[in-house]
């Protein structure tokens, strides 16, 4: 199962056009994104892990990534029991 993450602080780093609150070893980063990288354009569709990221930085670079984590779904067996009444 995935869990949406675009890997910073978007709505800090919406308000002030760089990107804040990288988290180490995430698809951000892994994929060329830096703490206080400054953009011009960020698109997302928030929440569909199967849609891109896209940030445009202001040197006209675009980095696209995904925005999913795995993460791990406990599963559980269910037995069910039928008894006689003696």
């Amino acid at each position: 199962m995935l869990r949406y993450d675009i890997g910073f602080d978007l709505q800090k780093s919406k308000q002030v056009g760089r990107v804040i609150g990288l988290k180490p070893n995430n698809q951000a980063a892994i994929v060329g994104l830096k703490e206080n990288d400054i953009f011009s354009n960020l698109t997302y569709d928030y929440g569909n892990t199967n849609s891109l990221v896209e940030v445009t930085l202001v040197d006209s670079k675009i980095i696209e990534y995904t925005p999913a984590v795995p993460i791990q779904v406990l599963q559980f067996l269910l037995l069910i029991y039928s008894f006689k009444p003696i």
